[in-house]
């Protein structure tokens, strides 16, 4: 469970006493989120990679 919290970015509350801290840093690491998408213009179905840049104007932001 720890690997995959670590591989993923997540966090993996494994025998804790304070489970409200732990719930507290949850909730405010999902309290706001986007979801984008991305739809390439290369349509060949190569199995490459492609490179996409993702900039943000506010301050203070987390990208993942």
């Amino acid at each position: 469970m720890r690997g995959l919290a670590e591989d993923t970015e997540g966090l993996a509350i494994v025998n804790h006493d304070e489970v409200e801290e732990n719930l507290k840093k949850i909730m405010t690491s999902t309290s706001a989120y986007y979801l984008l998408s991305y739809t390439p213009t290369n349509t060949a179905i190569d199995g490459k990679f492609r490179r996409i840049s993702v900039k943000v104007k506010r301050s203070n932001t987390h990208v993942q």
